[in-house]
């Protein structure tokens, strides 16, 4: 990994002081003469150096805002459950704490993260779900600013992070439906862009194995955690045969995509074929028939979070550096049909 140049080394370069290059960088060249000015200038643009604006502001404490970055596009932040109820929960204890909160979508191809992270607004960031080959992750690894990272919880990565054991929770919601007798299972996830889509399809095979079930891949769709990618993941499985008799998804927006398809093609929730999501979103309790799902608990994950980072931020050692929030399988009538569902007391 490529060492950052430091003020100090444009300092070497230009055979001037740390002053002197603060001063050009302040914009005082006209305090020297225009050759010192001009070899600092290029000292800088060799070493592609950066002034670290954010440890400026860490040092006097004038932001308090805390970043919240994510890939997704702001569209799909804004109507995404799982987004908005982590940031409930970062909101919640920032405005306790006298902390603003500033969005700051990044696009997938944004391979210089640090000209929108680096301008000095923010003490410190909340990094949700980020690509595991992405440019956000790297950018968090190799800076000193302080980040939390939601939605993944690596136990091999050294970033802070909070959130769920995405296998652990998968395997549960995977041997609630062969416990119910279920042995074609489908799996509809999502290809392994982020680490929750690699740890649910993981369970998934793990569930099956340990049961003496096969988990083909024709039993296997892997899209996005979209509804239009649980549309076409059912449309595929209806074409299988024999045809799966559940269905496992990796998250809530799949499975109601996959309930509709279903429900248009005829074919009966649960009688015919089971489902599952992930998420416990709203809106699977308002589908016909409700659908089951993994609960996990968004907002605490946020201001879990949050807390973590403002800790960070304000210098207080770190109890625990991941930290996991507990979950909890829900079933409802799309995966059997007496049942008494807990969120919603008697029907």
């Amino acid at each position: 990994m490529q060492q950052r140049s430091t003020i100090k080394d444009v300092a070497n370069r230009a055979g001037v002081s740390i002053a002197t290059v603060s001063l050009v960088l302040k914009g005082q060249s006209h305090r020297y003469s225009t050759q010192t000015a001009q070899r600092v200038q290029d000292a800088i643009s060799r070493l592609k150096y950066r002034p670290n604006r954010t440890a400026r502001n860490l040092q006097r404490r004038q932001s308090r805002t805390l970043g919240f970055v994510t890939h997704k596009d702001y569209e799909l932040l804004t109507r995404s459950q799982w987004f908005s109820g982590v940031l409930d929960g970062v909101l919640s204890l920032a405005v306790e704490r006298d902390y603003d909160v500033k969005l700051s979508p990044i696009a997938s191809d944004n391979t210089e993260p640090e000209r929108k992270l680096e301008d000095g607004s923010t003490d410190g960031i909340i990094l949700a779900a980020p690509a595991e080959n992405g440019p956000l992750l790297k950018w968090a690894r190799e800076e000193n600013m302080p980040c939390v990272v939601v939605g993944r919880v690596n136990p091999d990565d050294r970033l802070p992070a909070v959130g769920i054991d995405d296998f652990a929770a998968e395997l549960a919601a995977a041997r609630a439906l062969i416990a119910q007798g279920h042995r074609r299972i489908a799996f509809l996830g999502s290809e392994w862009v982020q680490w929750s889509a690699r740890q649910r399809e993981l369970a998934y095979e793990k569930a099956m194995s340990e049961a003496g079930l096969e988990a083909p891949q024709e039993l296997r769709f892997l899209g996005r955690y979209h509804e239009k990618s649980g549309e076409a993941a059912a449309r595929q499985m209806l074409k299988v045969s024999p045809r799966p008799t559940a269905f496992l998804c990796a998250s809530d927006e799949i499975a109601v995509g996959a309930l509709r398809v279903l429900q248009q093609s005829g074919v009966r929730v649960p009688q015919d074929i089971a489902i599952i999501g992930f998420d416990d979103e709203l809106k699977v309790r308002m589908t016909q028939p409700p659908l089951s799902s993994v609960r996990q608990p968004m907002s605490e994950i946020g201001r879990t979070a949050a807390g973590l980072l403002l800790d960070m931020i304000e210098g207080r050692p770190l109890k625990e550096r991941k930290i996991l929030i507990p979950t909890e399988v829900i079933l409802r009538e799309s995966t059997q049909l007496d049942h008494r569902d807990p969120a919603l007391g008697s029907r």
